[in-house]
């Protein structure tokens, strides 16, 4: 959710009846010009409504106007994961004009005022903000050259919830497959038990993360983590394999050495 402010100056609009600005009502402001402004990369958009329609417009005695909306859009965002979740993203919010081409509506940033203001108590789900940058983003095509501003919010992901929920369990997981070095390797059920324990533990741990996460094409930094976490889980299985295979040669060479002289 943001506030949308735009200011222009309507010559027809120019009046000397007060010496101050008048409010236009929001039942009126459809009779009058606004920008035909949209948001290309939006997936729905929504105008609140109560408890009466939030939106202002004030005009100046020289027909200047300033028109104000509060806004909730659902954008698209494309996202870099190679780094998760230790990765920062930019969130971009582009604004065009529709059927107006840049010579007939221009669109540039306010030099008067902080044009791009983010509140500091501002929420995102997993996310702080950690800045944000304004710039032109005028473009052409087929139909013409439109013009274009864009926003860009600057996120870093916070990393509390998969430390306790991923990689502190996966790590404990790990030093508990390595428990089975201190066990007897004749005690083949403790073994076994634990080894298939731990490997099926981490390998349905690994799942959930990658359940949370859009499917990529590319390996991702928890991706990494979590398959050397089941090559150590799986390598300790192994060596209770290799152990016991050891030992039973070992046996059978004593048994034979104890024939021969014995």
């Amino acid at each position: 959710s943001f506030y949308l402010r735009q200011q222009w100056r309507d010559p027809r609009l120019v009046h000397n009846s007060f010496n101050r600005s008048l409010v236009v009502s929001h039942t009126h402001i459809e009779k009058m010009w606004v920008p035909d402004t949209f948001f290309p990369q939006a997936k729905s958009e929504y105008r609140h409504l109560l408890t009466t329609p939030n939106v202002l417009m004030r005009m100046e005695p020289d027909g200047s106007l300033l028109y104000s909306q509060r806004l909730s859009v659902t954008l698209q965002c494309k996202m870099d994961l190679h780094k998760f979740p230790l990765d920062e993203q930019s969130c971009a919010i582009q604004m065009e004009s529709y059927s107006y081409v840049a010579s007939d509506v221009y669109f540039t940033w306010s030099p008067e005022r902080g044009s791009l203001n983010v509140l500091e108590n501002a929420f995102i789900p997993d996310f702080s903000i950690i800045g944000s940058s304004s710039e032109d983003c005028t473009a052409k095509y087929a139909t013409g050259t439109f013009t274009c501003l864009k926003a860009s919010i600057e996120l870093k992901r916070e990393i509390g919830f998969y430390i306790t929920q991923t990689y502190v369990p996966s790590i404990l997981i790990v030093i508990l497959s390595w428990a089975s070095f201190w066990i007897d390797h004749e005690a083949v059920p403790a073994r076994i038990s634990v080894g298939l324990l731990t490997v099926l533990t981490i390998t349905t741990q690994s799942s959930g993360a990658r359940s949370q996460l859009p499917r990529v094409p590319y390996i991702k930094s928890i991706d990494v983590w979590m398959a050397v976490c089941l090559v150590f889980v799986f390598g300790a299985y192994m060596e209770y394999a290799v152990v016991t295979v050891l030992s039973r040669r070992h046996r059978k060479t004593i048994a034979r050495v104890s024939r021969i002289f014995f």
